[in-house]
């Protein structure tokens, strides 16, 4: 039976419905939504919050995941706008069954920001988020991991209106949550520095990310000693903010040599990367005007 066919004969025995059409209506809303099938994925989304509302009462919390689907296969069609609908109404949902600070009520407000992203209305996904990370402050408390992914999503809207001292803002904050969590000093804080760092970049502050893929070299070296693979992201971090700024300084071609010297001297790097290291030396070198030194790496 084609998923059309399937659908028909869920809508035809709707009179009757129960849990065996209910979870059929499911799954096969979800198979269409992961299958890219919007459309037919609607209808089933349909369906399921008619039977749910039929089985369960139009208030019921059995109700508020079928909403959320909605709103996702509303964004799959290019109707943000209606995606805002269905989460609003899961959002009543939640409320009306769980209370307004419901960890469930995070999703939807996450989902809901990325819908007013979609319409392009940032003061309306920011309100959305904010409020999301109010709700994480209040079940997990201020400094918490849980709210790492909405900062990022804020970045993003704020980010987009050109507003970067409040983009700046979340992503300090992101890492000031780390160093709660796992000290300042840390290997834990490693992919922290490196998160903020690649903001730094994309954000064109890159004396900042240089900074932190110094703390992060500093930090691996103090834990794991001074040829660990473990530092070659951390070293080339520190290479790229000097090719990006087109300054080429010392301190940039030391770290790829480092990086040559972490690969040659660990019996366990991979000769491709050992390779591709002294590629990068040479080419810094010939960026340079330094063509003697360049052939040097490229021969080895």
């Amino acid at each position: 039976m084609t998923s059309v066919a399937a659908l028909y004969a869920l809508a035809c025995g709707s009179a009757f419905a129960g849990d065996e059409q209910r979870v059929a209506a499911e799954e096969a809303m979800h198979t269409l939504k992961a299958a890219g099938k919007y459309e037919e994925a609607l209808e089933a989304a349909k369906l399921l919050i008619e039977f749910t509302t039929d089985q369960y009462g139009e208030k019921s919390a059995e109700l508020i995941n079928p909403y959320i689907e909605l709103g996702d296969i509303q964004r799959g069609l290019k109707h943000p706008e209606r995606g805002v609908e269905a989460y609003q109404h899961a959002a009543d949902l939640i409320e009306m069954n769980e209370g307004v600070f419901s960890n469930d009520m995070v999703g939807v407000l996450r989902g809901m920001g990325r819908a007013y992203m979609e319409e392009q209305k940032t003061d309306d996904a920011a309100a959305a988020l904010q409020r999301a990370k109010v709700i994480t402050h209040r079940n997990y408390g201020i400094m918490n991991l849980e709210q790492i992914p909405i900062l990022d999503e804020l970045t993003d809207v704020y980010a987009s209106t050109g507003d970067r001292v409040s983009a700046d803002r979340e992503q300090t904050f992101g890492l000031r949550v780390n160093v709660r969590r796992y000290g300042g000093d840390t290997p834990e804080l490693v992919p922290a520095l490196y998160h903020l760092a690649d903001w730094y970049i994309r954000s064109g502050q890159l004396a900042g990310a240089r900074s932190l893929y110094k703390l992060a070299a500093s930090i691996i070296e103090h834990a794991y000693g001074n040829d660990d693979m473990r530092l070659v992201p951390a070293l080339r971090g520190v290479a790229q903010t000097y090719v990006r700024e087109g300054t080429f300084r010392g301190e940039g071609r030391d770290a790829l040599v480092r990086v040559t010297q972490v690969y040659g001297s660990s019996e366990n790097s991979d000769k491709s990367d050992h390779g591709r290291s002294l590629i990068d030396l040479g080419d810094w070198y010939l960026l340079t005007n330094h063509i003697d030194e360049a052939l040097v790496p490229r021969r080895r």
